[in-house]
């Protein structure tokens, strides 16, 4: 059972046992028109939840995850961080939101096009 806890009293499961095998109880969701960092940080997130729990959490563009009974991580700006509050436009520079709405995690951050390695040439808040 791996968790993310976004504050003292909210748990969410990215990954779940049932007996003897884990599945994923949680999937990643990016803008749909993600910038390169977004989608970076959604394949580095996936990368270390698989390394620690050997299950590989599903990354879909928001359009997509509509009907999706699971959980969801939100990374960027999307639909979703926007209608519960999150305001990229008024983050400073590589500022990064965490916050739990119910069963959902939200990791936003004010990111700019380009290189998400790319240091001093883009925004990246999300991926930090």
């Amino acid at each position: 059972f791996l968790a993310v806890s976004g504050s003292c009293h909210a748990e969410l499961p990215l990954v779940l046992e049932d007996g003897q095998t884990e599945r994923a109880a949680a999937l990643i969701v990016v803008p749909d028109n993600a910038e390169p960092i977004a989608l970076y940080a959604a394949e580095d997130l996936a990368w270390h939840v698989e390394q620690a729990t050997g299950v590989r959490l599903s990354i879909l563009p928001e359009a997509k995850s509509k009907t999706a009974q699971q959980s969801r991580v939100y990374l960027g700006a999307t639909k979703a961080a926007a209608k519960n509050g999150i305001d990229v436009n008024a983050m400073a520079a590589e500022e990064c939101v965490l916050r739990t709405v119910g069963d959902d995690l939200f990791i936003v951050g004010k990111d700019g096009p380009g290189d998400p390695l790319s240091i001093g040439h883009t925004y990246s808040g999300t991926l930090w």
